[in-house]
């Protein structure tokens, strides 16, 4: 290995269409973090092979294990390992180019960004779509995650101690596996961060599972559905079904065609035994409507609701359109938000510390 690819550019490396292939191969680096780049003739080279599968970062980051590796230049940053990286942090492209893990990747990019950045980062990493400004739809889907939180929290778990570490483990419980767009992660955040967050505080069992149900219509044949969130019903509670399915609607399904195939997958989930409710842009975007579909779907699955004072309700809506307007800000490319501040320092111009950390079940909306 020549050149290790690390930090934005193997973010880069990982959304690239041209070297998906390579990566999801899988092949994994034995070799050590190099102790210098290599010369400038090789490294045009190496960047020439890159540029084969359509790969050309404005700024090229690339890990050393020294400071005497170090080089800078207006197309090239050098960033030191002064560690040894555990086995399997390291993942092949070709041609003497390597590129650090995803798993790796987060923990690198975690001082790097506010707790809400890395936690959508995260989400990516653990979904099926990659976030890709160039082409139209600003994103491509993933035949699997490029990563688990088994396998991530594996890693953290051999690390020596270098930044990065704790603050990865701080922001994993408010992720889930298998989501399939950014908008899909931005109603997950909303949905799972604690309220002193300026989220509703609800659990998400699944992402785009398989659901093995009834074809309705078509007696004795079964249809595989995959709704994007299942909120399952609490044990021994009163809930009004077995389990919750929001689904979030974007452009595409808004043909006739599409529309008919919702009213299916609704229809199969009322008859297995769920509720489906549907979410657009629109709804999403208004905050007194979240408020009573969240509530709506904590009721429905068995969640007690407690009472609140008017300042709470005050401070707690305060806190969620904060979250929902910094969530919008972050585009998973620009990473701004530790110029922006805390998001909720600003909703409530308070200190942090007077801001009342509620129990995660007092959703209270």
């Amino acid at each position: 290995m020549e050149l290790l690819l690390t930090h934005s550019t193997a973010l880069e490396a990982y959304r690239s269409t041209g070297l998906r292939a390579l990566l999801a191969k899988g092949e994994v680096c034995p070799d050590a973090v190099p102790s210098c780049l290599p010369a400038p003739e090789r490294l045009s080279q190496l960047r020439r092979y890159l540029e084969f599968y359509g790969f050309c970062p404005k700024v090229m980051e690339a890990l050393v294990s020294g400071v005497e590796g170090r080089r800078r230049s207006s197309s090239l940053r050098t960033r030191v390992c002064g560690r040894p990286l555990p086995t399997g942090s390291i993942m092949v492209i070709g041609e003497g180019v390597a590129c650090v893990t995803p798993e790796h990747l987060a923990v690198q990019m975690a001082p790097l960004l506010t707790k809400l950045e890395l936690q959508v980062l995260l989400c990516e990493l653990l979904g099926v779509y990659a976030i890709v400004p160039s082409i139209s739809d600003g994103m491509l889907q993933r035949n699997s995650p490029l990563m688990a939180k088994e396998s991530i929290e594996r890693h953290i778990d051999r690390l020596d101690r270098i930044d990065g570490i704790d603050l990865v483990r701080q922001a994993l419980p408010a992720t889930v596996e298998g989501l399939a767009s950014p908008m899909e992660t931005r109603l997950c955040l909303r949905t799972v961060l604690s309220p002193c967050y300026g989220g509703y505080g609800m659990e998400i069992d699944a992402a785009n599972r398989p659901l093995d149900v009834d074809a309705v219509g078509k007696r004795g044949s079964r249809k595989v559905r995959k709704p994007d969130f299942v909120f399952g019903a609490l044990p021994g509670s009163r809930a009004k079904a077995r389990f919750v399915a929001l689904e979030y609607n974007g452009n595409d399904h808004l043909t006739r065609e599409r529309q008919a195939e919702d009213e299916r997958r609704t229809n199969e989930i009322l008859a297995y035994g769920g509720i489906e409710y549907q979410l657009n842009k629109e709804l999403y975007d208004d905050l007194e409507y979240m408020d009573a579909l969240m509530g709506t779907i904590a009721d429905d699955i068995g969640r007690p609701c407690y009472r609140m004072t008017e300042e709470r309700k005050r401070k707690r809506r305060a806190l969620r359109l904060a979250l929902k307007e910094e969530l919008d800000r972050i585009d998973g490319v620009t990473w701004g938000g530790r110029k922006r501040g805390d998001y909720r320092k600003v909703a409530t111009e308070e200190p942090l510390d007077a801001v009342e950390l509620v129990p995660v079940d007092a959703y209270g909306v």
